[in-house]
């Protein structure tokens, strides 16, 4: 190409580069694209994007030096990235976005960032007030009462991180992740969202450490004892966690209640496969190549979005795709771990009796 342009072997070159980018960026508009063309490749419809660029602008910097770059083509652009995956470079060249990878790189931590500052506002844990509506709707479809939530742990992949902290992200499966926890209601609703931990903590080490747990004992402690969650079996049983019986006998009411439980559950399952079909950024073989920190502010940012997509009763993904990104994470069976103090061999009773009285009331 030399040869036939020299001038793009200096300065003027890359300044013609940079100004045919602008003028592409100019003279395409996304907005123009059919709708479906433009929800393939945002996942938003359009009126729900002009929403997201009007309520993150007040978060994001005037523009990038003299040639600036629009503030709803740096939200554009990130967006692009999450629902794609696709390396930086590859979304920089489509020619509604026509970035370079460094505006890209930037416009992603920016954007990530300014949507986080809304994580309260779109994630929430149900008010108690709320718990009759979901229980009716759990046990109307599943047989299972009590039931507020499901709580399990996903692993997102990211990039060797420094080697001071490389053991907290190296998962048992033996790449570098994120184990994040996430609590979901049964129309795919995000409740909580926990993207703090490396892949090396156990999804009972998350669960104890959060803030879900602390409301949930706290519920507990001042009455609420017909209210849990559903966890396999890497979480600890808890008045507030149902989890499943090891090993139970065929036909019997403890297998029958495994197979409700199981059935119940597949509703977690069924919500990471639509999260990660619908931001394709947050699949093990796109990998976010990240800090932990700015991993973890993506994944924030793209639950945020999927449940501004259950607020607007967005389409889902096909039905195939759901299937192929549904978790099928795993984690260490906790049956056989010993109490660590009396406190705890208390709860662990209480736990029992209270499973215990749902398999005799409703699974006999």
């Amino acid at each position: 190409m030399a040869r036939f342009f020299p001038y793009l072997n200096n300065n003027g070159g890359n300044n013609y580069l940079r100004r045919l980018k602008q003028r592409l960026r100019d003279e395409n508009d996304a907005f123009d694209l059919t709708d479906a063309r433009f929800m393939e490749l945002f996942r938003l419809n359009k009126e729900t994007m002009r929403e997201l660029i009007n309520m993150l602008e007040p978060h994001l910097a005037g523009g990038t030096r003299g040639h600036k770059i629009s503030k709803e083509q740096r939200i554009l652009a990130a967006v692009r990235f999450f629902a794609s995956g696709s390396y930086q470079r590859s979304v920089g060249q489509d020619c509604f976005i026509n970035l370079s990878q460094s505006q890209i790189s930037l416009a992603i931590t920016e954007v990530a960032t300014a949507i986080e500052t809304h994580l309260h506002g779109f994630i929430n844990f149900p008010g108690q007030e709320e718990y009759p509506g979901i229980k009716a709707i759990i046990m109307e479809r599943f047989n299972v009462p009590g039931v507020i939530g499901f709580v399990d742990g996903t692993h997102i992949a990211i990039t060797k991180p420094k080697v001071d902290v490389e053991h907290q992200y190296m998962n048992r499966k033996g790449y570098h992740s994120k184990n994040v926890q996430i609590i979901c209601g049964p129309n795919n609703k995000i409740f909580s969202i926990n993207a703090a931990h490396g892949g090396a903590s156990h999804d009972a080490f998350i669960w104890r450490n959060s803030r879900i747990n602390d409301v949930l004992h706290e519920r507990f402690i001042t009455g609420d004892r017909t209210s849990w969650l559903l966890g396999d079996s890497g979480y600890p049983l808890l008045p507030y966690i149902l989890t499943p019986i090891r090993n139970p006998p065929e036909n019997s009411p403890q297998h029958r209640f495994n197979v409700a439980h199981r059935r119940a559950r597949s509703c977690i399952e069924r919500c990471l496969g639509i999260l990660k079909a619908r931001f394709r950024c947050l699949i093990k073989e796109r990998m976010l190549k990240y800090s932990p920190a700015k991993a973890g502010s993506i994944i924030n940012a793209c639950t945020i979005l999927h449940n501004i997509m259950i607020h607007r009763n967005l389409p889902l993904p096909e039905e195939h795709e759901i299937q192929n990104y549904m978790d099928d994470h795993e984690d260490e069976d906790l049956f056989a771990q010993p109490v660590a103090n009396e406190h705890e061999a208390r709860i662990g009773n209480l736990a029992q009796q209270n499973r215990a009285r749902v398999i005799q009331f409703y699974f006999n």
